[in-house]
């Protein structure tokens, strides 16, 4: 990092927000590497545990994310073994996507790693804050149709 710090001139949550979300997101993609695993792979397999089973159409709406990179990125996920599909029940073609055993042992390890990026990020502040951080950014993204 630099010596020339913007430390209190972003005079924005926003901007702030960004920069600290963009050295998180580095930290993370860089630890990921250990798992091989991408962003967006992670972020797909987090859905899928939330969500059990769901079509590719609807990761992309969940994920904000086209369907082609979706698309990709479950391809990858299915050669790793880590994402299976099955023909959705009396619906011919649709596909549904779901976590294999393998995935969810990758998961698993992969959250403990995210745990320690939030403890890295806002372990000095109390258990109190962090957990009205965690639900403040939860409910912005439920306002904004995100989550």
């Amino acid at each position: 990092m630099s010596d020339f710090i913007l430390k209190g001139y972003t005079q924005s949550y926003g901007l702030s927000f960004i920069m600290l979300s963009r050295e998180w997101e580095r930290r993370v993609e860089n630890s990921l590497l250990n798992y091989n695993l991408s962003l967006r792979e992670l972020i797909i397999l987090k859905c899928l545990q939330r969500h059990n089973s769901i079509k590719q159409k609807d990761l992309s709406l969940v994920i904000g994310d086209p369907q082609r990179k979706i698309s990709h990125c479950l391809s990858l996920l299915q050669e790793k073994a880590l994402v299976g599909r099955e023909c959705e029940r009396g619906k011919g073609h649709a596909q549904c996507f779901y976590l294999t055993l393998s995935g969810r042992k990758t998961l698993c390890e992969a959250t403990s790693m995210l745990s320690k990026h939030d403890e890295y990020f806002l372990g000095h502040l109390p258990r109190a804050t962090r957990e009205g951080i965690g639900q403040t950014l939860e409910n912005v993204l439920v306002k904004k149709g995100l989550q």
